[in-house]
């Protein structure tokens, strides 16, 4: 569950850095 969580929050945080 905890890889699932830092998935998640990875891929929101590259597209908040690409934008």
């Amino acid at each position: 569950m905890s890889r699932k969580k830092i998935t998640w929050i990875g891929l929101y945080t590259y597209f908040r850095v690409e934008l």
